[in-house]
């Protein structure tokens, strides 16, 4: 008897009935009221659950537009609402154009017959979607029944003892019978093969039965509700969750949201996206006291507030709470990292994709906008002064005028420190300032980029299509140089001799050597130049900071999708622009209609799967590789900086696929150079008196540093992390 190891395991489940034959969901809210969601169904057997357009502020019209969100007395209602329709999206600027990557992948989403359809927009516009699982997959109660000494039973498909294909710390679903029975095993798997996850219920027939599973958590408790039976129910802590925020522009280009379905359906967590103040709405600033700015931040948090107050109503875990963004979406992140008490405590993980609050586009200082509110006034025929009289004018403007005759001001968010009379700053300092104090919480992140960013910007007309000549790749170089002194107040006219120095730094780091005048090497160079810059350093920065406090996970997605029709009008030659990493994320190979009935290739479904199993996995458990995938991620550290590089092959990087020589020179070498040609221009030129003794000292120096230069940047190619 001792030997024989006898469990029946019973998987209590609500039966699996068509979506017609079963009541619409609902949940109540506190002080909101009840609301009704609908079964969104893929295929004949995919089916989730969706609850739209929740509000979760106050709408910020009339006198609160340009305030932060009211999160108290929140919008409520008698009776069920009808939570089965989008809400309209918040008004933003307009544009004859979009950014190529934009365009292009607007287009390829719009093959879909459903994406097709006129937005709506409003001022009221504060509102959340909520997907989740469908809860009649999802088993109730566990029972073991007659454990004699030691039952080691692992959950599967039905006759199954020693495979799991499941969720971790949850039974795995089983068909309409709702019962699944085990033959004896003798002990339990302890190493899953690809795509499946294990528990394993140990019961010594007295005592409490303890829940192992390699998700990560210790144990879960079962409570006896018989001599010879232990029942729970095992979901005890709910589903993860994923809160999204749009990519897009801050003030213009149109944001959007992928559909969730695939990554809900298929990897079992919670997926929340968010509608939030856009443009003049959402991050219009008075300079002054009046209106701090950052509204559009302060709404996010809003957000997330009520996710944390009430996402377990639906099934969700609060205590597991990720947030993540995509380009300006990633920024927003970047700066919920950093904006103390808005966010404290309110997530957990953080994912950013394709953008670092590091950029240098990602905080505008205040008194950048004073001009912009001489041209406010103007347009609208307000007051300028005092800032109440002008916001009070603004404030009766119509929604949809203001947004679409305001003049092109490019908003965004801003330092607010000592900008508001009643709240705390969102960003009290530059976001390069906060990282190097160390004002980062600590929480566990995933960050990345493509390996071809900005390509489809650079590739506007035939020039750059079929390469660069050695004066027009020299002349970008310039321009791009050009802009960082301009930012500096440098003077052109009496420092040009300083910007040869820079120019100099960043020719011996991207000129090809030896020489060439092959366009398309010369093409190549820029777009390394371009994407190292703006894209590779900052996420690498970050990535360094954070990871001497969390566990911080590093990609370059380098993969295109095999089916031609979703790379329409990109040339074969660009890598992975931006935008189309998401193509995979959010499992499109699944869901999106392509045009003239072409089919997606089963190998870009392939990478979808392994690409959303490894965001869910981070989200459940910090590791992406924790289950369901055989891939080597290593954790990015200070001392083993690895990436991995995201193509066919799934492979951790080295010093031939990720140029840490280029990170060094951009976040450490090349700032240095810039605020010296800018600190020596003005030495030159401040005050008659010291004039030609300053001047000479600024020639002597910047000798001293184009001799010294070549020595310190071969010390910064030559010394790279291992």
């Amino acid at each position: 008897m001792a030997s024989l190891l006898v469990a029946l395991v019973m998987l209590v489940m609500l039966r699996c009935q068509g979506a017609a034959g079963r009541d619409p969901p609902t949940v109540t809210i506190p002080d909101q009221g009840t609301v009704m969601g609908m079964y969104m169904k893929m295929f004949r057997t995919q089916r989730v659950v969706a609850y739209l357009g929740l509000p979760y502020a106050q709408a910020p019209v009339a006198e609160k537009r340009f305030t932060p969100p009211v999160v108290d007395n929140l919008p409520s209602w008698e009776g069920v609402k009808n939570a089965t329709s989008p809400a309209p999206h918040c008004w933003h600027m307009p544009r004859d154009t979009h950014r190529r990557h934009n365009q292009l992948f607007m287009e390829l989403i719009q093959m879909n017959d459903d994406a097709g359809t006129e937005r709506q927009y409003d001022e009221d516009c504060l509102f959340l979607n909520i997907y989740i699982p469908d809860k009649n997959r999802m088993p109730a109660i566990v029972c073991i029944v007659h454990a004699l000494e030691s039952v080691a039973a692992v959950e599967g498909p039905r006759g199954s003892g020693r495979k799991a294909i499941g969720k971790p710390s949850v039974a795995n679903t089983v068909p309409s019978y709702g019962v699944a029975i085990f033959p004896p095993v003798k002990d339990p798997v302890v190493r899953p093969r690809l795509r499946d996850q294990i528990n394993c219920t140990n019961y010594a027939g007295s005592g409490t039965a303890i829940v192992r599973a390699v998700s990560g958590r210790s144990s879960t408790n079962l409570v006896p509700a018989a001599s010879q039976c232990v029942a729970t129910t095992m979901p005890t802590d709910g589903y993860s969750v994923l809160v999204t925020f749009p990519t897009g522009d801050f003030d213009g280009d149109t944001p959007f949201t992928l559909n969730p379905f695939q990554m809900v359906f298929k990897q079992k967590i919670i997926v929340v996206t968010v509608g939030y103040r856009l443009g003049i709405f959402g991050f219009f600033t008075s300079v002054d006291g009046e209106a701090p700015g950052n509204f559009g931040l302060m709404d996010q948090s809003a957000a997330l507030l009520w996710v944390k107050r009430n996402i377990r109503l639906f099934n969700g875990n609060e205590e597991s709470i990720t947030i993540m963004g995509h380009g300006t979406g990633a920024i927003c992140v970047g700066l919920h990292l950093m904006s103390g008490e808005w966010t404290d405590d309110m997530f957990h993980k953080a994912i950013l994709m394709s953008g670092s609050v590091l950029m240098d586009s990602s905080v505008r200082p205040a008194k950048q906008y004073a001009s912009a509110l001489d041209e406010l006034a103007t347009a609208f025929g307000c007051f300028r002064r005092p800032t109440t009289k002008l916001m009070d004018c603004l404030r009766r403007v119509d929604a949809q005028i203001l947004a679409e005759n305001s003049p092109p001001i490019e908003w965004g968010p801003v330092i607010d420190r000592g900008l508001s009379n009643t709240t705390t700053p969102f960003i009290s300092d530059h976001p390069n300032m906060l990282v190097h104090q160390g004002k980062l919480r600590k929480v566990p992140l995933l960050i990345g980029h493509t390996d071809m960013e900005e390509v489809l910007e650079l590739t506007m007309g035939d020039v750059v299509e079929h390469g660069l000549g050695v004066e027009m790749f020299e002349t970008l170089l310039g321009d791009v140089v050009m802009n960082d002194l301009a930012e500096m107040d440098f003077n052109e006219t009496l420092c040009g001799g300083n910007m040869d120095i820079v120019m100099e730094a960043v020719h011996y780091q991207y000129k090809p050597y030896p020489p060439t005048t092959d366009p398309l090497a010369l093409r190549r160079k820029y777009i390394e130049f371009a994407t190292e810059r703006k894209y590779v350093a900052p996420t690498i920065e970050l990535a360094m900071h954070m990871s001497q406090q969390a566990d911080t996970y590093v990609y370059r997605f380098d993969i295109k999708p095999r089916t031609a029709v979703a790379l329409k009008d990109i040339p074969e030659w660009v890598g992975v622009p931006h935008n189309f990493e998401l193509i995979f994320l959010w499992g499109m190979p699944y869901w999106l209609a392509l045009a003239d009935q072409m089919q997606w290739d089963s190998a870009d479904k392939r990478v979808a799967d392994i690409v959303m199993t490894m965001w869910a996995n981070f989200a459940k458990f910090t590791n992406p590789t924790q289950v369901g995938v055989y891939i080597r991620w290593e954790k990015f550290t200070v001392t083993e900086p690895g990436v991995l590089i995201i193509d066919r092959s799934f492979n951790m990087s080295d010093h031939t696929t990720m140029s840490f020589g280029a990170v060094k020179f951009w976040n450490h070498y090349y700032p240095s150079v810039i605020n010296f040609a800018a600190q020596c221009c003005n030495a030159t030129f401040s005050g008659s008196a010291s004039k030609h003794l300053a001047s000479g000292v600024a020639v002597v120096l910047c000798a001293v540093l184009l001799q010294s230069f070549a020595y310190v940047h071969t010390r910064f190619l030559l010394v790279r992390p291992t």
